[in-house]
């Protein structure tokens, strides 16, 4: 599934509402694990620094883990 997905990153497209639209998002990774592969992507992106935005819900399910992750 991601493989599919992947293939429309970063691409522009004409709209039928006569505007052109681009993906800017880089990767979707769906699979087990998908938050390990989080320190790899920040590292390759550039970053130097990242911000979690997370709810309660969210923070709980994954945000602990992403939080605890070694810095890049």
């Amino acid at each position: 599934m991601s493989e599919l997905l992947n293939e429309w990153l970063g691409k522009r497209f004409a709209c039928a509402c006569g505007q052109k639209h681009e993906i800017p998002i880089r990767r979707i990774v769906i699979e087990r694990d998908a938050l390990s592969e989080v320190v790899d992507y920040v590292r390759e992106a550039g970053y130097e620094e990242i911000t979690l935005v997370a709810d309660a819900n969210t923070y709980a399910v994954a945000g602990d883990r992403l939080h605890s992750l070694p810095p890049c």
